[in-house]
């Protein structure tokens, strides 16, 4: 039984890992978006 519970612990933990990352990396993309077209209206407006 202990044996089974520390797997599914494991588990639920590299899931959470995993989408945590998934979080982060689409974060880092939308700001990185976010900056660029930021920069681009700057460019434009002066």
């Amino acid at each position: 039984m202990n044996k089974k519970n520390d797997i599914g612990i494991e588990m639920t933990y590299s899931i959470v890992e995993l989408n945590f990352l998934k979080i982060l990396l689409i974060n880092l993309f939308l700001v990185g978006i976010y900056k660029t077209h930021f920069l681009k209206m700057i460019v434009i407006t002066f």
